[in-house]
């Protein structure tokens, strides 16, 4: 049972087990939904969902279902951002008309299974989250994509996420349906439209009128991403997640009048610099451009198989690794350097004892 001292600190809860566990565990799950008092995000399966519904004619339901089933209704009216997974539009249907339609303000959509035009209720239903502004759509079909162009409208939404495994330009023309007052569209990998096959998909002009910012979260860039006009574009955010050397722009990219920023996100061991004829040319056009990079993870650096050199890598991993720490400890000088310009001895301090089993190293090799 779930200590009530420790309940209130659960914000989040995920339910997804199989069928077989729920019928064994449905009143624990039950008890345990009840003692959430500041439970604020839900992800559910499909196999809890159905629990939701009525009973099949003829069938009738344990008092473990019937205490599950309550607890769900109830819970559901408190959260503010709901994932459903893998559910058909009548599980869906049933999850959405227990929530608060005034408070649920994320909506996630994972493998949803939409292959039939929505029905009146869930549209309903679905214009009913007045106060819905985030939306994520993950892995979605073809036939899925056919339903919510034609169907889906959150007019509420504002900042969309989509993983969803299909082409950008796809992506592009859903968002811009779905979504009609979207500020903020973030894209995890979207496809070539060559290998998916679809190549010729006709954009709406002028294509996401109130768009202010773009994420694209990518392993590898493609300049089709940026080729695709969007207007109003203020700031455009590149996430590259490859290991390659080259800064991934020469250009500015997009030919929007009100892009200001530009922001890249790079791994630690990018060792690419922004071009200077790049620099200029965004200075010149008014345009902020602010480079990242992401933190060295525990991982990489204590990772000992990782430092071996395999034959067929390329480049091999040992030397990509050792080309990391000789880049933090480059920046780890120039922060002693600053520290001692500006007398901080409190950030010496700090860079001291992190430095400790490294000094130690030194003392043997140097003796």
């Amino acid at each position: 049972m779930l200590g009530e001292g420790l309940a209130q600190h659960v914000r989040h809860l995920q339910v997804t087990d199989h069928d077989s566990v729920l019928l064994e565990r449905a009143e624990s799950i039950a008890c345990a939904l009840r003692k959430l008092p500041n439970l604020s995000s839900l992800r559910l399966g499909p196999c809890i969902l159905i629990k939701l519904g009525d009973p099949q004619p003829g069938v009738a339901a344990s008092e473990g279902d019937d205490m599950l089933r309550g607890a769900l209704q109830v819970t559901l009216g408190k959260v503010t951002s709901l994932t459903i997974n893998n559910s058909e539009d009548d599980l869906l249907l049933d999850a959405l008309r227990c929530v608060n339609a005034t408070r649920l303000r994320r909506l996630r959509l994972s493998s949803p299974q939409w292959d039939a035009p929505l029905g009146d209720d869930l549209q309903g239903v679905l214009r009913n989250l007045v106060n819905v502004v985030e939306l994520e759509l993950n892995s979605l079909s073809d036939f899925t994509l056919v339903v919510m162009r034609r169907d889906l409208r959150l007019p509420s939404v504002r900042s969309v996420f989509l993983d969803t495994g299909l082409s950008y330009r796809e992506d592009l023309a859903l968002a811009h349906v779905i979504a009609p007052s979207i500020t903020r569209l973030t894209h995890c990998n979207p496809m070539p439209a060559v290998e998916v096959g679809k190549v010729n998909i006709e954009l709406p002009s002028p294509l996401l009128p109130t768009l202010r910012a773009l994420v694209l979260d990518v392993d590898f860039y493609r300049s089709d991403f940026h080729q695709i006009a969007l207007p109003n574009l203020e700031h455009y955010h590149f996430l590259h997640r490859s290991d390659c050397t080259a800064f991934p722009f020469d250009e500015v990219p997009f030919k929007s009048p009100s892009l200001r920023t530009v922001t890249v996100s790079l791994w630690a061991f990018h060792h690419g610099e922004p071009p200077t004829a790049f620099q200029h040319t965004c200075a010149a056009a008014d345009i902020r451009l602010v480079v990242h990079r992401h933190p060295i993870s525990d991982e990489e650096l204590t990772d000992a198989s990782a430092f071996a050199d395999e034959p067929h890598s390329s480049p091999p991993s040992g030397t990509r690794r050792a080309a990391l720490l000789k880049h933090l400890f480059d920046w780890a000088g120039r922060r002693a350097q600053w520290l001692c310009d500006v007398e901080g001895v409190a950030g010496l301090q700090e860079l001291a004892d992190a430095a400790t089993r490294l000094q130690q190293r030194f003392v043997l090799d140097d003796s």
